[in-house]
């Protein structure tokens, strides 16, 4: 029998040469794939790593073995000065709504969101997206991954305070039986096996249907935990001490490519951690062995500096497991056929934290650390390494607290792979920009919602195109920021002396460590900048009761 495709052939091409006819028909394929591969929606991975520093990647500088996210940077692109919210809470709640922490009323109230504001999951949905997440939520006021923001599965872990046996998870929305102490179980493991299931799951029963995939690891946030075989990766690394491992830090920064007119910032010996009020019960953990500013290495004792040095070993030890186990995710994909037209971030959800405390099941002397049952910071000296070249912490505003590494890669689809991208970007513009590469509209004025306060940098992140920004904003904790251009403004209020409760001025483009407060020279664009911060402050403040929900 005749078949159509034939004679419909036959009857154009019947009367030319069968080269040329197959030639013709090539070409047809040719574009049909191409307008097929056009059409087909991308998937999302956003990755999310915790406390983790700007330079504790291998592709950002740092030592620590990372070669999966190292690979995904040299087929994707690296942003230099791409920014987060300086705390985890508000950095996860911007990136699932898509608005600041202060227009969601995040802060100071911790309440509920407006009703106008929807998670990501949810608008995605719109577009035909099924939706996964695994691992830390974190998302106040959304108490669950599925309920409350539409995701279609969830592995949800609520306990910060234990990589071996959390107490507190959930599948689902349903709650696990905590983990017990004989059960062989690490975090980021575990959050990457779940993930690795919804994707299976996805690709068995959803292939036709695109997917968003959110995978947000608890490390390396404190406690320090991690294997035994992990931590001997890194046995001695450590033991030249913060000063050394810093500029080595720098060095390879440089020689990477990024700015070359980019400094290490001087070390402000006298930093201290946060909420000084956990500081006693780690002195009765720990003794003299833990240290509350940075000292200069060659001042500790030999008992301190295996202490510290031990410290950073752990640390390092979670970041090369977390790059191991994103590593397993991206075979998956790439095996399932599926990672060409996957979309990855990833990205940190604030700067190293200089934090020192003892909570959960509080310290155990008699295990080895990083153990089981330990309980280590990282604290102002390895937390000034992991956040080379910048100043401060996670909390702050300054740089250290609100920079974080960002890759972004896709198949093929960008122009310039393995480059290094100099626009300033924040975690808001996340929303408009998934949005935009999924065909989905992201005015939602008629729900009663004001604009993303975010930018859309697909075309960026593509090709490199110039981003129309006016300002980047930053408030936490009274903590305070605005960058427009290269010029930034920063109020600090978290462990300072009262002389520096002011407004200063920077200029990053040749001083991005901050370090020459210019106040003085340009007193005009100072008060314009504040002017500015206060009028957004104001605004958002007014968003986040606009559409208020009831209590």
């Amino acid at each position: 029998m005749e078949r159509i495709g034939e004679r419909n052939a036959c009857g154009i091409f019947g009367f030319m040469p069968e080269a040329a006819k197959c030639f013709i028909f090539a070409v047809f394929a040719l574009f049909a794939a191409a307008a097929g591969a056009k059409s087909e929606k991308p998937n999302f991975l956003v990755i999310v790593a915790d406390d983790l520093g700007y330079s504790d990647l291998g592709c950002y500088g740092g030592e620590i073995k990372t070669p999966n996210l190292d690979g995904l940077a040299s087929r994707g692109v690296r942003y230099t000065d791409f920014y987060n919210t300086a705390r985890c809470w508000t950095s996860r709640s911007a990136l699932m709504c898509g608005y600041h922490h202060t227009q969601l009323g995040v802060e100071p109230n911790l309440k509920k969101y407006p009703r106008w504001a929807r998670s990501i999951a949810h608008l995605l949905k719109e577009g035909g997206y099924k939706s996964y997440h695994s691992g830390k939520w974190h998302v106040y006021p959304l108490k669950r991954a599925i309920a409350d923001a539409g995701f279609d599965r969830s592995y949800l872990i609520d306990d910060h305070d234990r990589n071996f046996n959390p107490k507190i998870h959930y599948l689902d929305d349903v709650p696990l039986p905590p983990v017990g102490d004989r059960q062989k179980y690490y975090s980021t493991i575990a959050i990457t096996d779940y993930m690795l299931s919804f994707i299976s799951e996805h690709a068995a029963n959803w292939k036709d249907k695109p997917f968003f995939a959110y995978l947000a690891y608890i490390v390396p946030h404190f406690p320090l935990q991690a294997s035994a075989s992990d931590i001997a990766e890194y046995r001695g690394k450590y033991d030249q001490g913060w000063e050394k491992t810093r500029a080595k830090r720098f060095e390879k920064l440089m020689k990477l490519g990024f700015p070359e007119t980019w400094r290490l910032s001087k070390v402000e010996r006298g930093n201290t951690p946060p909420y000084l009020r956990f500081k006693q019960k780690a002195v009765d953990s720990f003794g003299d062995n833990e240290v509350f500013n940075i000292p200069e290495w060659n001042a500790l004792t030999l008992r301190q500096r295996a202490f510290q040095a031990k410290k950073m070993e752990i640390h390092a030890a979670m970041v090369h497991r977390m790059d191991i186990e994103i590593g397993r995710v991206l075979k998956k994909l790439d095996e399932l056929g599926m990672l060409d037209n996957t979309v990855v971030m990833f990205l940190s959800d604030n700067g190293a934290s200089a934090e020192i405390m003892v909570r959960g099941d509080n310290h155990n002397p008699g295990v080895e650390p990083g153990a089981k049952g330990s309980y280590l910071c990282l604290g102002p000296g390895w937390g000034n390494v992991s956040n080379t070249p910048f100043r401060k912490y996670k909390v702050w505003t300054h740089e250290g607290g609100v920079s974080t590494p960002f890759i972004a890669a896709w198949g093929n689809n960008l122009k310039n792979p393995g480059s290094i991208n100099r626009t300033p970007a924040h975690i808001t513009d996340l929303m408009p920009t998934i949005l935009s590469m999924a065909g989905i509209k992201k005015d939602r004025s008629s729900s009663g919602a004001p604009k993303f306060p975010g930018k859309d940098i697909s075309e960026n992140i593509k090709s490199g195109s110039n981003v129309d920004r006016d300002f980047i904003y930053f408030s936490h904790e009274g903590n305070k920021a605005l960058r427009m251009g290269d010029w930034k403004i920063l109020y600090s209020n978290t462990r300072e002396p009262a002389e520096n409760k002011t407004w200063r001025l920077f200029n990053l483009s040749d001083d991005r460590a901050e370090q020459f407060n210019l106040s003085e020279r340009y007193p005009e664009r100072k008060s314009l900048m504040v002017r500015r911060w206060e009028e957004l402050q104001k605004e958002y403040l007014t968003d986040s009761v606009s559409g208020a929900s009831e209590e």
